[in-house]
């Protein structure tokens, strides 16, 4: 696999992993032991963490600057 089929990869098991937090309520590492994350080689698995942590830290604050700023949900 290419470095660039990587980085899609690892994005896509990124966003899938953040969905699961914030639609279905799961707890972060169970969704990333489930989402398949402990698979990928530690360069992945480190940028997989850090871009779901950084995510999910401001998730909140970016739902309520949204909901401010558009008139219909």
């Amino acid at each position: 696999m290419t470095e660039s089929a990587h980085g899609v990869a690892s994005r896509a098991m990124a966003a899938k992993v953040i969905d699961a937090v914030v639609h279905s309520g799961r707890n972060l590492e169970q969704a990333m032991e489930t989402g398949g994350v402990n698979t990928l080689d530690a360069r992945d698995r480190a940028f997989v963490r850090a871009l779901c942590f950084g995510t999910l830290r401001t998730h909140l604050r970016n739902r309520w600057i949204i909901q401010q700023l558009v008139e219909r949900p």
